[in-house]
């Protein structure tokens, strides 16, 4: 009951998110004033704010103009309900699965925005970073474990970013870097940039064998951090474990 209510409440974050999403992009305020269709500006109403469900019955379609709505709506909406879900599943009632919770919707707004726009905002991971920071003491890392931590994630970018002077990757991976450090400690962010190069490999791979990008096609690096940074943040121990008991 407790995972399907907290399913239901992402639902409803997912949807804010959406906002918080697209207005950064534009510029408006997402904290002040009433949603609307991004074709013609309409203000939509409670029925066409039901998470995943106005979308399914409208088509996908805006009730007033009839264009086409993206995807994004539904499927953040979605996603967001189901990390949360298995956040609480992973980590029960607590202290701990509401700054995991807070987390996750950070990195769920980087993910989607350097999905789009590639791009990490520093009015996103700036906050994240501070929250991180106060997770990663509830998350039982010691003083030293974040500090390290933080270190190396902001610190393995900068080198490569001093290295090729900007051209593998921005101040936007090494800013993100820092609060994954914070979060995880100096053990989880390690694992977390092996899972993100790992599947960026995987998907890069897959992407040059279909033809669908070219070797100096730009990969939005900021979603494979997030994505790790949220499977570290909640099962290192259990992965770094299992490592432990390979080697």
């Amino acid at each position: 009951m407790f995972i399907a209510l907290i399913f239901l409440f992402g639902l409803f974050f997912g949807s804010f998110l959406n906002v918080v999403i697209n207005r950064l992009h534009t510029g408006e305020q997402f904290l002040k004033g009433r949603s609307h269709c991004p074709h013609c500006r309409h203000d939509l109403s409670s029925a066409d704010l039901i998470p995943v469900i106005s979308y399914l019955t409208l088509r996908g379609q805006c009730r007033y103009c009839h264009k086409h709505i993206s995807p994004q709506y539904p499927l953040v909406e979605f996603a967001t309900g189901i990390a949360l879900a298995i956040a609480a599943a992973a980590l029960g009632w607590g202290v701990p699965f509401l700054f995991a919770a807070l987390a996750t919707l950070f990195l769920v707004v980087l993910f989607v925005f350097d999905l789009k726009h590639h791009l990490i905002l520093d009015v996103v991971s700036y906050p994240f970073a501070v929250l991180a920071l106060i997770a990663g003491f509830l998350f039982g890392h010691t003083y030293l474990d974040i500090l390290i931590g933080g270190v190396i994630g902001g610190g393995f970018f900068l080198a490569q970013i001093l290295f090729s002077r900007g051209r593998w990757v921005g101040g936007g991976d090494a800013k993100l870097g820092i609060g994954m450090g914070f979060l995880l400690g100096w053990d989880g962010v390690l694992l977390a940039l092996f899972l993100a190069y790992i599947s960026g490999a995987i998907i890069g791979s897959i992407l040059l064998l279909s033809r669908k990008a070219t070797p100096r096609s730009a990969i939005p690096f900021g979603t494979f951090l997030t994505l790790a940074t949220y499977i570290a943040m909640l099962w290192a121990d259990p992965i770094l474990l299992f490592y432990d008991h390979l080697v």
